[in-house]
């Protein structure tokens, strides 16, 4: 994890995190993009346990569900999404949505609906 970047635990049902102003001038609303993330997450399972990791520069934030074979949703300040297996570390997500890759919002519409 670069320097900057902050990690939130869930705190009952509430992830604890605040808007912040970045050192490059970017508003991320960190709440917005927390509740995007909890609500695909709940397409795809069942009271997950969450953290969220800010990602540097900007770039929005990553949660996790921290079990085995959980995933991590990486989100951007746009609200675009990329989801990751949990075979893949956060690093490599991390260079994935760097790079742009992102999930399709119907694939998680697929999980909805089984």
């Amino acid at each position: 994890m670069g320097a900057g970047s902050r990690i939130f635990v869930q705190d009952g049902h509430r992830l604890c995190a605040r808007a912040r102003v970045r050192e490059t001038g970017i508003t991320v609303d960190i709440d917005r993009l927390v509740d995007f993330a909890k609500a695909y997450f709940a397409k795809l399972t069942q009271d997950p346990v969450l953290k969220v990791i800010e990602l540097p520069d900007g770039l929005g934030v990553c949660v996790a569900h921290a079990v085995r074979g959980g995933g991590k949703i990486y989100v951007a300040p746009d609200e675009s999404a990329l989801f990751v297996g949990s075979v893949l570390d956060f690093n490599a997500g991390l260079e994935a949505f760097r790079d742009g890759l992102r999930t399709p919002a119907e694939k998680f519409e697929k999980f909805e609906r089984g």
